[in-house]
């Protein structure tokens, strides 16, 4: 499993599978996730 982490503040993002937008929980700051595929693995 990979650990994404907020790009403003450094805490943990809670990410949902297939999803591509993910919001911090403690800076509100949003950012793009990757497009991780295991298909490319």
């Amino acid at each position: 499993m990979i650990e994404f982490k907020c790009k403003a503040c450094g805490a943990p993002l809670s990410i949902e599978k297939h999803q591509s937008i993910a919001k911090c929980e403690y800076c509100n700051v949003s950012q793009t996730l990757p497009n991780l595929s295991n298909s490319k693995i």
